[in-house]
């Protein structure tokens, strides 16, 4: 289960995470986020729980009130949300959530990779390109969609030009120049985080994503990062832990529905 990371770059890869995200809701119109001591909350006004979440950033030293700050904050927006908490801090948390009626939302694996090796060539055939006008990044959000199953009416406007101007950058694959894949990266302490990791289903099992990963940590590594982190799906785990990516950051989640509060 990993464990290979020291303390400090665990608590980057947290930091990067939560910063990546409040990003992309500070570009948002109707995006919000809310920093409070050992808490960001941030909304990005979407009917998905994935993409409105309470990092929980320090252990808690008020479990209860935290559950019932999360609970507040989206239950005021009627938005159902994430409580995302390091595994190693959740046991507090247990109880209140469960007395809240918040429902355990399954464990998010936090994998890192320090140092950064030297990144493989592309494979033969893939270019990548960097989302640089409104096009490009309507592209690259039809292609997550896409590639992550999600309709894409309840994606609409959750990336812009305004989401790149402050740091969260998007990729986009083109095999033999048709668009197939998609990687983001967002650059924070010295840290390069790789989110928007996907591949339409026709072209999987072609090591497509892995190289689209490589190519936003090699977009880190040439911005002077010493590391990498990311947040696994069950599908993508096997190809990051053999990339070099260690599960050091596994995080609990509760979810809220709409109506709490």
């Amino acid at each position: 289960m990993g464990g290979t990371t020291g303390d400090a770059l665990v608590d980057r890869a947290d930091a990067n995470c939560v910063e990546a995200w409040a990003a992309m809701a500070e570009a948002i119109d109707g995006g919000d986020v809310d920093r409070r001591e050992g808490l960001v909350l941030v909304s990005s006004g979407s009917p998905l729980a994935l993409f409105n979440v309470a990092f929980v950033t320090a252990p808690p030293g008020d479990p209860a009130g935290t559950i019932a700050a999360a609970g507040e904050f989206f239950g005021e927006r009627r938005l159902p949300f994430l409580v995302r908490v390091r595994e190693a801090w959740s046991a507090p948390l247990r109880e209140p959530a469960r007395a809240a009626g918040l429902a355990v939302a399954g464990d998010l694996p936090g994998m890192v990779m320090a140092p950064i090796p030297a990144p493989p060539p592309l494979p033969a055939g893939l270019d990548v390109e960097d989302a640089a006008d409104d096009a490009a990044v309507d592209a690259h959000l039809r292609l997550v969609c896409e590639g992550f199953g999600v309709p894409a009416h309840l994606m609409e406007g959750a990336l812009t030009l305004d989401t790149v101007r402050r740091g969260f950058h998007l990729l986009i694959g083109r095999r033999h120049g048709r668009p197939v894949a998609t990687s983001a990266w967002f650059v924070h302490q010295g840290m390069v985080g790789v989110y928007n990791v996907s591949t339409l289903p026709p072209y999987r099992r072609e090591g497509l994503g892995a190289a689209m990963t490589w190519a936003a940590v090699r977009a880190g590594l040439d911005r002077g990062c010493d590391s990498a982190t990311l947040q696994a799906s069950a599908m993508g785990y096997p190809v990051y832990e053999a990339m070099g990516f260690r599960l050091d950051l596994p995080y609990s989640q509760w979810e809220g529905s709409p109506g709490y509060a």
